[in-house]
């Protein structure tokens, strides 16, 4: 006899979420893939068979310690799974399993950096690590009958009450430190301490940080995880060598302009740049990070100065950033000041302007997969189609030159540059949606694209990049649908959904507002398919053609895109043709017809799609425009 069992860990949100670096993110989401892996591999062991979500093995055979190829470097499995287990099973024995490997993992951090730590943080250490997880599972008799949902209600796991200081990056966890309140001096002098002690720490942790066990084994975990070896029921789970390196949010902005400035600058040029911004930053990092960004590696080659550069701290490609002397170590206005006129002689030699502030997080879904495992005949071909769709999705984001934080199950999550991120989403959509078309499953997904401004908290944009996608693209647009939406340092600036069926191109496939917005961008300033001019009144003439509250002076279509083909020809970028107009003489002229063809794709992306509804509305939003222009300036004009 078999039953049914089920398990889930977590708090998810509560590890992965509350982040301040794109390394705590990164960290967060490999670790929980990992300890899902640890139940996974214990299950199996004690002759449980996986029913859902499969793994292809790749990460198994690593943490056998047999690995070979790429180390796995992403999480690739989801926080639960559900398995066939004989009558005699022990889900007790899974569960120690986890603990015991988490206890191991972080126990190689403590030995490394806190060894000497006294007596108190070693308390703290213990009880923050012991407490943490809230491990649930579940029997079932058959497959269709899974209690977890109700389980999940059933809330057994109470941490113990925190005191002192708190942690300045996961809300209400106690610091390391032990201090009654974040003033104390002892409390100061144990971060500076612990900053000069060597091995990376320097660069790990910032000037005021100050974190608690769970984040702190989370910032330093990959320097140390090739040591760890821990022997669980039937197995022994082995640690490999990863990169501690992750690109922040800061390199992914500037990513676009290093690119330029790198294949066109020369050596000497860059190499009086890193040595005017070791002056500002006693402690440049002697590690390489362009090797996550394949596109990056290619551009910096054999070239050492190329690759010193590349790995500098995103900050110094920023002037106002230099400003900011919370950054660097030996900031002065003098210093800062002298490193920002080398930066501007590189953008002067190499013809560049800044970079853009705003980088891209990709967050999709599937939509509504559970329906389909309701039914087991489906089971086996969902986890194959998820299987080949994990692959892919790591290598569509490393063709897009960004960084894969989690591909696991029917989840995506990427940071990536501001001009290849609706690519991307296009991109792993079909991805999607071609992996269930082999299992004859129709499948959709759906997908939230947030541009972020670098100065905007990390952990607030992980949050509203989730609002957007289960609110805005499911629930509001009617999933298998793109949201996006633009977070400028104090507010969001637009919000834009559609249909995928109505985003893309239907020709090229493409994201529709990306491509007008590359039509924009690459044309000469007085060629431009859109000039500024016309955008800067944009949401009062789409008032005028469709108000909300009275009726409209234009209620048709074809009307709305007479009167915008008009307005785009008496724009600057086409003044004269709008000047060369003669409709008494000629009739309709040709180039009025060809601009009623420029304006028509972008209506189409103005008219909002709403769940339930079976055709667009006629109202237009100005947000799809807005868009538009903030894709093709990188959000210089916002």
């Amino acid at each position: 006899m078999t039953r049914i069992f089920q398990l889930t860990l977590g708090p998810v949100q509560g590890f992965v979420t509350q982040a301040r670096r794109t390394r705590d993110f990164w960290a967060g989401s490999f670790i929980l893939s990992l300890l899902g892996g640890v139940a996974q591999r214990t299950t199996q062991q004690l002759h449980g068979d996986i029913l859902f979500p499969k793994s292809d093995g790749h990460l198994f055979q690593w943490m056998n310690g047999k690995g070979t190829g790429k180390e796995p470097g992403q999480g690739s499995l989801p926080n639960c799974f559900t398995a066939t287990v004989p009558d005699d099973f022990q889900p007790e024995q899974v569960v120690h399993a986890i603990q015991t490997a988490w206890i191991a993992l972080a126990e190689c951090v403590w030995t490394s950096d806190l060894a000497a730590a006294p007596d108190q943080t070693r308390v703290i250490w213990d009880r923050q690590i012991i407490s943490f997880w809230e491990i649930r599972w579940v029997f079932a008799e058959n497959e269709i009958d899974y209690p977890l949902g109700r389980r999940k209600l059933w809330r057994t796991h109470l941490r113990p009450q925190e005191p002192g200081a708190r942690c300045n990056v996961m809300d209400g966890f106690q610091e390391l430190s032990g201090s009654d309140h974040p003033v104390d001096k002892n409390l100061q002098a144990f971060w500076s301490d612990l900053r000069e002690k060597g091995s990376g720490l320097a660069t790990d942790l910032r000037e005021g940080e100050q974190l608690c066990v769970i984040a702190f084994v989370k910032r330093r975990f990959a320097r140390f995880f090739a040591n760890l070896k821990v022997d669980l029921p039937g197995w022994t789970l082995h640690g490999w060598k990863l990169p501690y390196a992750v690109p922040s949010v800061v390199t992914m902005a500037a990513l676009p302009w290093l690119f330029q400035v790198i294949s066109t600058s020369q050596s000497e040029t860059l190499q009086a740049c890193l040595e005017s911004a070791r002056k500002l930053q006693a402690y440049l990092p002697e590690y390489d990070t362009t090797h996550q960004i394949s596109g990056l590696d290619r551009v910096v080659d054999h070239s050492k100065t190329a690759r010193r550069f590349a790995a500098l701290d995103g900050n110094f490609f920023f002037s106002s950033s230099l400003e900011n002397r919370r950054l660097f170590t030996n900031w002065t206005p003098r210093l800062a000041a002298d490193v920002g006129r080398q930066f501007a002689l590189l953008r002067r030699q190499t013809e560049t302007s800044e970079p853009s502030p705003f980088y891209a997080i990709l967050l999709m879904d599937g939509d509504r997969l559970g329906q389909h495992l309701r039914y087991p005949k489906n089971r086996q071909p969902i986890a194959k189609a998820l299987q080949q769709f994990t692959r892919e999705a790591a290598r569509i984001v490393d063709e897009h030159d960004g960084f894969l934080i989690y591909a696991g199950g029917d989840d995506l999550l990427a940071i990536l540059p501001l001009d290849r991120a609706l690519r991307c989403a296009a991109a792993q959509r079909v991805a999607y949606t071609q992996a269930f078309a082999q299992a004859e499953i129709g499948a959709t997904i759906s997908a939230a694209v947030l541009f972020a401004h670098i100065r905007k908290p990390l952990g607030a944009v992980l949050g509203q990049a989730h609002h957007l996608l289960d609110k805005v693209a499911k629930d509001q647009t009617g999933r298998d649908a793109i949201a996006v939406r633009v977070l400028k340092p104090g507010c969001q600036a637009l919000e834009w959904a559609q249909p995928w069926s109505v985003a893309l191109d239907p020709e090229s496939g493409k994201v529709g507002v990306d491509q007008l917005a590359v039509a924009f961008r690459d044309e000469e300033s007085d060629q431009a398919p859109f000039s500024s001019r016309f955008f800067f009144k944009i949401r009062q003439r789409f008032e005028l053609l469709s108000p909300k509250t009275e009726e409209p002076v234009f209620d048709d279509e074809e009307q709305q895109v007479a009167v915008l083909a008009a307005e785009y020809l008496a724009s600057s970028a086409n003044r004269d043709s709008a000047r060369d107009l003669d409709f008494t003489k000629h009739g309709p002229e040709h180039k009025l017809d060809r601009a009623k063809r420029t304006i028509r794709p972008l209506l189409k992306q103005c008219r909002p799609h709403r769940a339930g509804q079976q055709q667009a509305s006629t109202l237009l939003e100005a947000d799809g425009a807005l868009l538009v222009r903030f894709l093709a300036t990188g959000g210089f004009r916002e």
